[in-house]
């Protein structure tokens, strides 16, 4: 449970951590970032990581919308009940992870599974 705890973990922090934690910090009262928000934040860094070709982004965009929504729809259960609310979001990472190893190429895999190990390393 751990484990899949952590890949979605991965995800999010490679994906959005910056983005999360600007809108975690920012000023009182300032309004959260839209769903579009954080798909473009995402994008921005996915793109610049891996060298994404604008076929490949087009491809991962909606991905990365439909997971954030996920995320979002199911933000009410992770006050009620955290345990599974951590379980049906590895189940999405996991997902989104598989999904986009289908769109990458095999260097922009094998970049990708580095920063997730890097990501590891740092969490532990």
């Amino acid at each position: 449970m751990r484990k899949l705890f952590v890949s979605l973990s991965l995800v999010l922090a490679v994906f959005v951590a910056g983005a999360q934690s600007r809108t975690e910090s920012g000023a009182a009262g300032s309004a959260p970032k839209t769903i579009e928000q954080k798909v473009d934040e995402a994008m921005v860094k996915i793109t610049e990581k891996l060298s994404l070709t604008s076929q490949q982004q087009s491809r991962i965009k909606p991905l990365m919308s439909d997971f954030f929504k996920t995320k979002d729809q199911m933000s009410a259960l992770k006050e009620s009940n955290n345990e599974e609310y951590r379980a049906k979001m590895t189940t999405a990472a996991e997902a989104l992870i598989a999904k986009l190893k289908t769109i990458l190429d095999a260097k922009q895999v094998t970049a990708f599974n580095n920063l997730l190990e890097q990501y590891r390393a740092e969490r532990n």
